[in-house]
């Protein structure tokens, strides 16, 4: 048997001897091999919005040898109903894309499309900036202070800081925490505190009970009316040291 070349495709006469006979007869060698494609990196990719995309490519390889330059990307933005083909991967904006990669070989054998998935999404927190002009210490039965804050985000252009001073107790000496919320649109939340003191720095009025001075008797008893003392923090009886008080003399 003679003429035939498994490697090379097309037509080819095959010739058979025996003895002395000889014949001959066609076959026609195809190629129907799918070249294969493997991607670079992973399936899927997540990126966070803002930042650049940078694709990673893919291998193929067929029968004929390596085809990875033949390769042919194209790019898709995924819907709720529909595929929109793009030019290309927008990481501005939140949204889920495929790349897909196709090739073919010189003999038409087309791959086997392969799909890689890329997600941009937004998980940075807020950035609080807490104004540095804010008072923290407030005198008791006081008002709290205006406490003012802003917030950027990498993909919101305006997020809200929510300023908390529920737990703030005018009325009563301590330190509390005040708490600074931002949450942006992709619900990614930043938490800041400060602590806020209410101080007492008043100093108490003493009210004495009756004449001042008070005019007593040597060598009799003293009485004394008593005094009231007034603060901020309330009404209370003032307490009286007598101990230097020598009614033999005068």
């Amino acid at each position: 048997i003679t003429g035939y070349d498994k490697l090379t495709v097309g037509t080819q006469e095959i010739i058979v001897t025996y003895q002395e006979f000889t014949d001959s007869f066609r076959v026609v060698v195809v190629d129907s091999t799918k070249p294969t494609i493997a991607l670079n990196g992973q399936e899927e990719i997540i990126i966070e919005v803002g930042t650049n995309y940078n694709e990673l490519k893919a291998t193929a390889f067929g029968d004929e040898g390596e085809l990875t330059d033949s390769i042919i990307i194209t790019y898709v933005k995924v819907t709720d109903s529909e595929e929109i083909q793009v030019q290309n991967i927008d990481t501005s904006v939140i949204a889920t894309y495929k790349a897909k990669y196709n090739v073919t070989d010189s003999r038409d054998n087309k791959a086997d499309e392969v799909v890689r998935i890329i997600k941009v999404v937004d998980t940075t927190k807020p950035v609080i900036t807490i104004d540095e002009n804010n008072i923290y210490e407030i005198d008791l039965n006081g008002e709290i202070p205006e406490l003012k804050a802003t917030a950027t985000d990498n993909f919101d252009r305006n997020v809200t800081v929510e300023i908390d001073t529920s737990l703030v107790n005018v009325s009563e000496v301590g330190t509390y925490t005040v708490t600074f919320t931002a949450i942006d649109s992709n619900l990614n939340e930043t938490i800041e505190t400060r602590q806020i003191k209410v101080v007492d720095r008043e100093i108490p009025v003493i009210n004495i009970n009756g004449q001042n001075p008070y005019i007593v008797q040597v060598n009799t008893s003293y009485v004394d009316l008593g005094a009231i003392a007034i603060d901020n923090s309330g009404n209370f009886e003032a307490k009286l040291n007598l101990n230097n008080l020598d009614m033999t003399k005068l």
